[in-house]
């Protein structure tokens, strides 16, 4: 990488002469594409403020491209949950990579015996996990400003605290690795949400997990029609339904202030196109 040319090309981004910004963010561009975003994590930290500001803004709508191609491609195959929830922090973070982030994810699995999906009932999982995370990893349920910070899953993966979806699509997303399938069903003012936890192959039996405080519950205010269609539904359409929690989080108000319409956009568009792969899985 050429550090020097890097910095020229950014001094140039405040030319007055469109065609020269224009010409210097295509070269940005081929850098972007290029480079880890570790090493522009690394290279932004030792630029002063006001390139720091302009390099910002350019990587910024480079990553809102990026994170919709990259939520293109998983909704070809959408197997992980992790993968999802991945891209929703990148949209907040254009320096982090996959790798990152699922290293913050499956640090939570050496809790775990291998033989966990086998030789424990559904009722035994769902206790067994609720310790873990909320006992000894002790996540806290946060419902206050700034609302956009709480539902990032890069922040609340980090810090084990935040909001009760994504606390919960976090969990959801562990026990994929497992092979092990939960769903998540909020009410429609996404104001409580619960996992759903399967507890029979018919899938005729099933309990709940509040997110908000890991108690194992056999009912909900939840409707029952609801969660009867739900554990209907096949293993992709679950992964669709259980993100799509999260993108319309991040489009109720007063979460995402005015200065972040741009990202807003983002949730937007994820919500159509999940909307419209939707109707490939039912």
């Amino acid at each position: 990488m050429n550090l020097k040319e890097l910095e020229a090309l950014i001094k140039l981004l405040d030319d007055k002469d469109q065609f020269v910004v224009d010409q210097v963010e295509g070269k940005l561009r081929e850098y972007y594409a290029q480079l880890p975003s570790s090493v522009w994590s690394s290279f932004y930290k030792e630029l002063p403020p006001t390139s720091k500001e302009r390099l910002y803004n350019v990587l910024a709508r480079f990553n809102y491209e990026k994170s919709i191609d990259l939520m293109k491609t998983w909704l070809e195959n959408p197997l992980m949950l992790s993968e999802a929830l991945f891209i929703v922090a990148r949209v907040l973070n254009p320096f982090l990579e996959y790798h990152q982030f699922l290293s913050l994810i499956l640090r939570f699995t050496r809790y775990f015996p291998k033989d966990f999906s086998k030789n424990y009932s559904a009722l035994e999982q769902a206790r067994y996990t609720s310790h873990i995370f909320y006992k000894i990893e002790g996540f806290e349920w946060y419902h206050t400003q700034p609302f956009v910070k709480y539902l990032n899953p890069e922040y609340v993966v980090k810090h084990g605290r935040g909001s009760h979806i994504t606390w919960a699509l976090i969990i959801i997303a562990v026990l994929q690795y497992f092979k092990i399938n939960w769903l998540l069903l909020s009410n429609v003012a996404l104001t409580h949400s619960y996992i759903v936890i399967p507890a029979d192959v018919k899938k005729t039996l099933y309990f709940f997990i509040d997110p908000r405080t890991g108690e194992i519950l056999h009912t909900t205010p939840l409707s029952q029609a609801d969660i009867e269609a739900l554990l209907q539904t096949n293993f992709k359409h679950y992964n669709l339904l259980n993100i799509k929690s999260l993108v319309l989080a991040f489009l109720l108000d007063n979460v995402l202030p005015r200065e972040m319409d741009d990202i807003w956009q983002i949730f937007n568009r994820f919500n159509t196109m999940i909307a419209n792969s939707d109707k490939n899985f039912k």
